[in-house]
């Protein structure tokens, strides 16, 4: 458990305790069974991650006879998991526009998710044998050797994925409830309801570290190691519905979902060393590279709690989708003369990718007033 885990868990423990502090900002319209919040209100998660971005695929097999690639085989398969904390302060009155409520809320999340995976590659009886490129060509000068692998080769590598991922927003929701009647001696009256529209502007971070390492058993040694940061950031607006709806017994049920475009850049930062036993040789490179693409992001959020009048404790789950979270392409093509190794990627690119994952966990809400 990370220390930012550790410290959010310790906030949610003193927010249940001091919110009995607070008197009861949550109300209850009779006719509809409906609960809506009456001022600022806290929302406090603790949970849990699964994400899944795009697979790591350095590990060639390769035909034994002509070095065409094969397969590229699955290093990582891009499945990481982890905590994550989520943190919203939500119905900060604006004014109201043709008699319904609008409010501001600021949301924000942050998780840390990783996983390590091994794999392997045997030389298979005069049919295939397994290879290694750098991200791209040296040179002519290494001929045959400008590859890691090869003759007879018996790999095993180990790859780590950590992933840091957080995100921030500011939007306003219109709606949850509106104001009607009134007139030169009766004040409006406030009438809760079940909707509220969402509008907002959001800032999101996916930063990438993976770590490769192989060795080869077989009469070339070979050694490599792989260190890689891909850091994609994503800016955009989104517009949403959230819905509240008490289910008897105290019990509410909330769900709440958005979409959006995204302005998203890409930075890669790739460091490639390998020492090659048969040709005694040693590769060192260094590579970065940059993208830009437009990104759909979506979020869905299912929200179970029980209202215990001074505060609001449940269980929730989140789902989310960026249509691009970039993958690379490396390298498995031998542009030297002698042409030994030929595959579908010419040198190391940023190349498109989805991205999904899910939360599941805890929350309380609290309010300030």
């Amino acid at each position: 458990m990370t220390r930012h885990t550790r410290t959010w868990i310790a906030a949610a423990g003193a927010a249940i305790a001091v919110s009995g502090l607070s008197h009861n900002a949550f109300a209850q319209d009779n006719t509809s069974g409906t609960m809506h919040a009456s001022g600022v209100v806290i929302d406090l998660g603790v949970g849990y991650s699964y994400l899944k971005y795009g697979k790591t695929e350095l590990l060639n097999r390769i035909d034994f006879l002509n070095d065409t690639v094969l397969d590229e085989l699955v290093d990582h398969d891009g499945n990481t998991n982890g905590a994550r904390i989520d943190l919203s302060v939500s119905g900060i009155k604006l004014g109201t526009i043709h008699g319904k409520d609008a409010r501001l809320a600021v949301k924000g999340f942050y998780s840390q998710t990783e996983s390590s995976q091994s794999n392997a590659c045997e030389f298979v009886n005069l049919v295939s044998d397994c290879a290694i490129a750098p991200l791209y060509d040296p040179s002519a000068a290494f001929g045959a050797f400008d590859y890691s692998g090869g003759f007879f080769s018996q790999w095993v590598t180990n790859t780590s994925h950590e992933v840091t991922h957080w995100g921030v927003s500011t939007e306003v929701r219109f709606g949850g409830g509106s104001y009607v009647g009134g007139g030169l001696k009766d004040e409006p009256v406030y009438v809760p309801s079940e909707i509220e529209w969402v509008a907002g502007l959001g800032l999101r971070r996916i930063k990438q570290k993976v770590e490769f390492h192989g060795h080869d058993f077989g009469p070339d040694e070979d050694p490599v190691t792989l260190t890689e940061y891909i850091d994609t950031r994503y800016i955009g607006s989104y517009f949403g519905i959230n819905v509240r709806k008490q289910a008897g017994h105290g019990v509410i049920i909330g769900i709440a979902a958005d979409g959006g475009l995204y302005a998203a850049k890409t930075d890669y930062e790739g460091r490639y060393t390998a020492t090659q036993t048969l040709s005694n040789g040693t590769i060192d490179q260094s590579l970065e590279l940059q993208d830009a693409k437009l990104a759909f992001i979506g979020t869905g959020r299912l929200d179970v709690s029980k209202n215990f009048g001074k505060f609001e404790a449940g269980v929730y789950g989140i789902g989310e989708f960026y249509s691009y979270a970039p993958t690379i392409a490396h390298n498995n093509t031998d542009v030297a003369s002698l042409k030994i190794l030929q595959g579908n990627n010419v040198g190391t690119s940023i190349d498109d990718g989805s991205a999904f994952g899910f939360t599941v966990g805890g929350n309380v809400r609290i309010p300030l007033n």
